[in-house]
């Protein structure tokens, strides 16, 4: 038993420190629901959007940027392709969603919500590592504020369309 927590000890203490920074950001709920507008918005769920934006943000040209600005990987020299550096930043860009449990006014079934994800990057430097996931946060942001700006624009038109043939059906009455 001495022997294997010896060995532990030694593996444990050998093993090269990684740092996680995240931020937590807040999912802010539509006030339109896809049922007022006639079923026009298909309803997602919110880990399959935080996944789509996960996707829209961690593109190859974002990461690459992000590689580039704090050099990331930049200590095992030539051996890694941008590819395997791309490969390594994705893996290191965790997306936790935060669930809490609700009840659902409209059936009075329970329901899990989320309400938050937290944004984290693992990376051996404690500094890089903030400032990364504080970048990738702020592109979290921006990306979510032009899908807002998009369903916004997407609403909007809808509603005119529909204000414009219920008028039509008043005047035709």
């Amino acid at each position: 038993g001495l022997t294997v927590l010896l060995g532990m000890t030694v593996v444990v203490f050998s093993l090269p420190a990684v740092y996680e920074s995240y931020a937590t950001l807040l999912i802010q709920q539509s006030d339109i629901t896809p049922e007022m507008l006639g079923g026009a918005g298909t309803k997602e769920f919110v880990e399959q959007r935080l996944q789509q934006t996960r996707d829209l943000v961690m593109n190859a040209k974002n990461a690459g940027a992000l590689i580039k600005k704090y050099n990331l990987y930049s200590d095992q020299g030539d051996k890694l392709s941008d590819d395997d550096k791309f490969a390594l930043m994705n893996e290191s860009v965790l997306i936790r969603p935060q669930v809490t449990g609700v009840v659902d006014p409209r059936s009075m079934r329970g329901a899990d919500l989320t309400y938050a994800f937290d944004v984290a990057f693992q990376y051996g430097d404690p500094t890089v590592a903030r400032d990364v996931a504080a970048d990738i946060a702020s592109q979290f942001t921006s990306a979510g504020a032009t899908r807002t700006k998009a369903e916004a624009v997407r609403t909007s038109n809808f509603l005119k369309t529909e204000s414009e043939r219920l008028a039509s059906v008043l005047r035709d009455q």
